[in-house]
């Protein structure tokens, strides 16, 4: 906005504000000697207020008295298409992120923030299944009403106006509860197409005649090839420890303290199922992963815990030996809880306890616990898994209602010398300082799904399922406004705060589980990292087959292929009335790519260019993509 913020008005009406209010502007855009000769000029009375009935009479009285400048009512689009129309083809390109900077208040209520982003994930995947099972019973106006209501919770009103100055207002507590249903409704929806799709049969009784196993089919609904360890619930494998694979040799599995079957499930093709055979008898053995003491180990990595502070002390990738943990500056996964807004006040946890949660041949985890400022209880699990280039870290805050401002954030002081620090948002990847717009927020970070720091040989990747707010360096969100970021190779998730002084939540009680995974890599590469984020996101999904000729049957062959490995399909749902899929892709990279789709084990389609809406363009075989450029096609059978 050219000279003048939204709320210019919130002091009150044109009607009441009288010429003066437009003639001041005015002046102030010819002493910046403004170079158009039309302005935007928003008005809204008041913070997110309604319309103004006199506006209109006010337009038509001031276009009678002056000839400039004048005033016109229109809509944005208006506005944008007639500036475009003049000074299109003259004006300066700029480009890079903005950094937006109310968003540290959706963690003032960081539960319900955390189950709408795995509901957002969980909506993906199960169009994915749908696309992939049965495209023509998909449920299209229940899927619209579930992504009508993740809408709702992140659009930017949480609540009430008076929400920190009088939070037990009946009225404040209602606004609230408005809000967060919408997160919980998108939730529960999420979870019943989910299921529907799967036909998960809760209250299958298999008849007397059948073997004492049970089928599990694994779905991956990626387009890359997937390998990870997939937790079946003890209903899912009460019959035994021991799983065959579609080969007919064992799989890796162990059966967990909390009475899961953990199995390792190796290279499933992208859009494609694995049948997993569940039956009694012991889980296969191999050479197993170690924990000792207060350290873990597996092929690819080995790490330390620090028993006075909880925190990962030591993290070492076996491939070249480099300790990856900045000790100087801590450990990672390090709680630290800022009473006020002072960051040099930041406490940590005390009485730490730390002891083995899980012991086998496939999974080892260390369970850290102690007393947590601002919470009721804490705890981390840090874990590797045998096969599995990657740490996974569980902390679950059990948070106290506290009404005093209070920040809560756990540090990654990574040790990687010259790095580049880089992390993801909606179809880009940033460099802070680099790939930022001037006037950018720098307190902190939103990040999608991962932060990678890397120099010319090594680095690592940081994935977030749960928190997108990231700080760099140190603790800077109640800093004063920074205006450049230092280069660091320590990151900060910030995930709980209640600094606003109004709409967001006076203070957040209960359990919130915020999980993480780690991975070492040689040279960085974009699109490794969006897959790991993505994975860390939508892992390998879980369904009971079924004696039947439905959705639950093996999958013998890729739903799709693309030719590229760059480019990464980020969306595919049915359109159902027209035997059509609506697909979207991804470009990560930095360079232009080229790709073509290889449908159903080369199955006959036509593809055709499309938009969000599933409207059919040009028809294409081979398309080519821009650099972090985005695609819609409309795939359908012939």
């Amino acid at each position: 906005m050219a000279g003048a913020s939204y709320s210019s008005f919130h002091e009150g009406s044109l009607s009441q504000l009288r010429d003066e209010k437009i003639m001041s502007l005015m002046r102030k855009l010819d002493e910046s000697s403004y170079p158009y000769d039309m302005v935007q000029l928003p008005y809204t009375v008041g913070d997110n207020g309604g319309p103004d009935p006199t506006l209109a009479d006010f337009v038509r009285h001031w276009n009678e008295r002056y000839v400039t400048p004048r005033l016109i009512l229109a809509t944005h689009e208006q506005m944008f298409q007639e500036f475009e129309r003049r000074y299109g083809a003259t004006l300066p390109v700029v480009q890079g992120d903005f950094t937006p900077y109310w968003e540290d208040g959706a963690v003032s209520t960081a539960y319900e923030a955390a189950l709408n982003r795995a509901t957002v994930d969980r909506l993906i995947q199960g169009e994915t299944l749908w696309s992939m099972l049965a495209p023509t019973a998909y449920p299209a106006s229940e899927y619209e009403d579930a992504w009508r209501n993740v809408a709702f919770f992140d659009e930017h009103t949480w609540g009430a106006h008076n929400s920190t100055e009088e939070p037990d207002l009946p009225f404040v507590k209602q606004q609230w509860e408005t809000k967060r249903e919408f997160a919980l409704n998108a939730d529960s929806q999420s979870r019943e197409e989910l299921e529907q799709v799967l036909h998960t049969p809760s209250k299958h009784v298999p008849p007397k005649n059948e073997l004492p196993h049970k089928a599990i089919q694994v779905y991956n609904t990626n387009s890359w090839p997937r390998t990870d360890v997939v937790f079946l619930s003890p209903e899912e494998s009460s019959v035994g420890d021991r799983v065959i694979g579609p080969s007919g040799k064992p799989m890796r599995s162990q059966r967990l303290s909390t009475g899961e079957l953990a199995v390792l499930v190796d290279h499933i093709p992208p859009f494609s199922s694995e049948e997993l055979v569940v039956t009694p008898g012991n889980a296969d053995r191999h050479d197993s992963a170690k924990v000792r003491g207060n350290a873990l180990e597996n092929d690819f990595l080995s790490l330390s815990i620090n028993p006075q502070t909880g925190a990962i002390a030591s993290l070492k990738w076996k491939k070249n030996g480099v300790e990856l943990v900045d000790a100087a500056r801590g450990g990672l996964d390090e709680y630290l809880y800022v009473p006020g807004t002072d960051s040099r006040k930041a406490q940590r946890i005390s009485n730490v306890h730390v002891r083995v949660k899980e012991q086998g041949d496939l999974v080892v985890s260390l369970l850290v616990e102690g007393d947590a400022p601002g919470a009721k209880h804490y705890s981390s699990e840090i874990r590797l898994v045998e096969g599995i280039d990657r740490v996974d870290v569980i902390a679950n805050i059990d948070k106290l209602a506290v009404r005093q401002k209070e920040g809560v954030h756990i540090a990654f002081p990574f040790s990687v010398p010259e790095g580049q620090l880089r992390y993801d948002v909606a179809d880009g990847v940033v460099r802070p300082e680099t790939d930022q717009l001037a006037g950018a927020c720098k307190n902190f970070f939103s990040v999608e799904s991962w932060v990678d720091i890397s120099n010319r040989e090594y680095g690592v990747t940081w994935a977030t399922a749960n928190a997108p707010l990231v700080e760099i360096g140190e603790i800077t969100a109640e800093q004063p406004w920074i205006k450049s970021t230092k280069t660091s190779s320590s990151i900060y998730s910030y995930v709980m705060n209640n600094y606003w002084h109004t709409n967001y939540k006076a203070d957040q009680e209960g359990p919130v589980t915020f999980a993480y995974s780690i991975r070492p890599h040689a040279a960085f590469d974009v699109t490794e990292a969006a897959k790991f984020g993505t994975e860390r996101r939508q892992p390998l999904i879980v369904g009971m087959s079924v004696s039947m000729s439905g959705p639950s049957r093996p999958l013998r062959h890729p739903l799709m292929e693309l030719s590229s490995t760059k480019i990464l399909v980020s969306s595919i749902k049915p359109v159902a009335a027209a035997n059509s899929w609506l697909v979207h892709v991804y470009n990560p990279t930095a360079t232009d790519q080229v790709a073509g789709f290889r449908w159903n084990d080369g199955e006959r389609v036509s593809i055709h260019r499309s938009d969000a809406a599933g409207e059919s363009g040009n028809s294409v075989r081979n398309f080519e993509l821009a650099a972090f450029d985005g695609a819609y096609f409309l795939i359908s059978q012939e």
